[in-house]
Formats: structure tokens, sequence, C-alpha cells
């Protein structure tokens, strides 16, 4: 390689290890030929038949679960605090440490949930 006196030092150590391991790719590169594959030049050539594998070959599904009701469901939200309480899980609190509970003196009510009615459900539903 020629000496590059106008680039600086890292751009001519770079150059230098590309051409080092773009010659070592070439040397070690055999011809297709040369490991027992057949010529792709010759149109005569036996090749080995194609082999297919789905990829679905080995899927199972899920088993069915049972849905409940969908009332159910709404009560046990409501009663966790609504969708403004699932969105509280994933952020620390405020001024906190970031694990998400607070370290109230023995005996202190729990802070109201934002948006939620004094003597609601805290789901945050409108009439």
């Amino acid at each position: 390689m020629p000496c590059l006196p106008d680039r600086p030092r890292r751009t001519r150590i770079a150059l230098t290890a590309l051409s080092a391991l773009t010659a070592l790719a070439a040397a070690s590169a055999l011809p297709a030929h040369a490991a027992g594959a057949p010529d792709p030049l010759d149109p005569g050539a036996k090749v080995p038949p194609l082999r297919h594998q789905s990829a679905f070959a080995g899927y199972r599904p899920l088993p069915e679960t049972a849905v409940g009701s969908w009332k159910d469901a709404n009560e046990a939200v409501a009663r966790a605090g609504g969708w403004r309480a699932y969105a509280r899980e994933g952020r620390p609190a405020p001024g906190g440490a970031g694990t998400g509970h607070s370290h109230a003196a023995p005996g202190a009510s729990p802070p109201a949930a934002p948006g939620a009615s004094p003597g609601g459900s805290g789901a945050g539903v409108r009439p």
C-alpha cells in the first residue's frame, strides 16, 4: 500500500486494515467447483433435488381459552382504578424514587387518583 501522508493516521490505519481483510477474503474464497459442487456453467451437470420444508410444519396452535363476561372485566378494571391506574403502572411516581410506591406515614390515606371523583370508584367515568 502506498504511503498516504496527506491522510490522518486513523484513516491510513483503517485503509490498511480494509486492504488486508479484502486480500484475505479473496485468498480464502475457493471456486464453487473446487468444493465438490457442480459447475454452474455446465448445463448437463447433475444437481441434487430441491427440498422444501414449510415454515408451518411444526406449528402448534395455542389452546382455546374461555372468555369471561365483558361486564365482569369492566367492573374489575373500575375496582382497580380505571384505565388511569393501568396507565400509571409503567411510570415512576412524581418526586419518588421511580418505584411507583409511596412512603406514606402509617395510617395516612393513599393519594387520590388523578381525575377520580371524591366519592366515586376512581374509574374516571363521567355520568
